[in-house]
């Protein structure tokens, strides 16, 4: 039986050998796939996360754990392993498995980082909040050490806090666009809107062609008697900037205010931002997020009963469905490929809606599922003809 019919067929052979524990056939079918791997660990690692890309988690969890099974300490395999115990949010098991990467490698930031992540996502911000904190102060040259430790201002709404977090992010790591973006937006919450004109201005010279910054600034220029009120039937003018909320949560068909009391975010890391979103903007709401960056396994019951949930928000992270190793070895002489990885995103589009819905089949929740979100830039950016400065013709 085809376990993975929506599959790449040499990553699906992959995965059923994995299942059924066939090492040699497992490796020799992942390592062309792979590429050059420093070592032999390499593959596993690699391998690993191309299957759990494609989407079969569980054959990725066997891969990491063959691995481990011959290099114990490799970082990245108990890296692996601990990062898909949190993401089945499997809190005494994901526990663990980072207790075991930080044992292995006390003096790496990794394991650190991804031990405070588990309990963000689990929603202890103070827990998540404290062990940041003591890794920025020991890691202060690991850009997501300080990432973290700015995020857990910022999700406090700590502005006066965020600024000089985000101000340390920006300064040691420029090249990192969150940080422009959050120190910018942190200045703008603050207050000050000088200061966050500056700093937009700033992001500007690194990413001259990011919306987020665009956005920060122009609400920076903005005289604050022109910006439309947060509140829910405020209809905001089209010819001014519209506010990150308004923009996320569109109320240009309020008719009454809604007293929401708690919804449900599903989605990758492109929804992080959503359940703040959503409690700016009706107060008292609460929101809890499920990030799905890759398939996903809802538990029997959401984390609060099912009656306080008003209702659910979904959206399906594209590159599950379709990922890049789907179409990045494609030829460009036959249409016959293309059109199998149509079908084969389709069935995972259908897969993973059906896993996603979970929760209203069998506890009749109310769920409003996102279309794929569409660029706010054209993608191709400097790709396209003229807009590089090292464009030549016939080149």
């Amino acid at each position: 039986m085809d376990l993975y019919p929506a599959m790449d067929t040499r990553l699906a052979a992959a995965a059923a050998q994995a299942l059924a524990a066939d090492w040699a056939a497992t490796l020799a079918t992942l390592g062309p796939l792979v590429g050059d791997a420093e070592d032999g660990a390499q593959i596993f690692v690699r391998g690993g996360q191309m299957l759990r890309d494609a989407g079969a988690v569980d054959a990725a969890e066997r891969v990491f754990a063959e691995g481990l099974q011959r290099w114990p300490t490799d970082e990245w395999l108990l890296h692996h392993m601990a990062e898909l115990a949190t993401h089945h949010r499997d809190l005494a098991t994901a526990e663990a498995r980072w207790g075991l990467l930080v044992a292995a490698h006390p003096d790496s930031p990794l394991g650190h980082s991804g031990h405070a992540m588990l309990y963000r996502v689990h929603n202890d911000l103070p827990r998540a909040g404290a062990m940041f904190a003591e890794i920025a102060q020991r890691f202060p040259d690991y850009l997501w050490a300080l990432d973290g430790h700015a995020t857990s201002a910022t999700l406090r709404e700590d502005w006066a806090d965020a600024v000089p977090r985000w101000a340390a992010v920006v300064e040691r790591f420029p090249g990192h666009l969150r940080g422009h973006q959050e120190y910018a937006r942190a200045i703008l919450q603050a207050g000050d809107r000088a200061a966050a004109a500056d700093a937009a201005i700033l992001g500007q010279s690194y990413f001259p062609d990011d919306p987020t910054l665009a956005d920060h600034l122009t609400q920076a220029l903005t005289p604050p008697a022109m910006l439309p009120d947060l509140v829910p039937n405020a209809v905001p003018d089209s010819s001014i900037a519209v506010p990150d909320i308004t923009y996320r949560v569109p109320n240009d068909l309020a008719v009454t205010p809604l007293a929401l009391r708690r919804v449900m975010v599903i989605g990758s890391c492109l929804t992080a931002s959503w359940g703040r979103i959503f409690t700016e903007f009706s107060p008292g709401l609460e929101a809890d997020t499920l990030l799905v960056n890759n398939n996903v396994a809802l538990a029997p019951l959401p984390p609060h009963p099912v009656g306080e949930y008003d209702f659910q928000i979904i959206q399906l992270p594209l590159r599950t469905i379709l990922p890049e190793a789907a179409y990045l070895r494609l030829g460009l002489a036959e249409e016959a490929p293309y059109a199998a990885m149509l079908e084969d995103c389709k069935a995972r589009l259908g897969q993973m809606l059906f896993d996603v819905l979970r929760w209203t089949r069998e506890q009749g929740m109310l769920a409003f599922v996102m279309n794929f979100l569409l660029p706010q830039q054209n993608p191709a950016g400097r790709l396209l003809l003229g807009l590089h400065s090292n464009w030549r013709q016939g080149s």
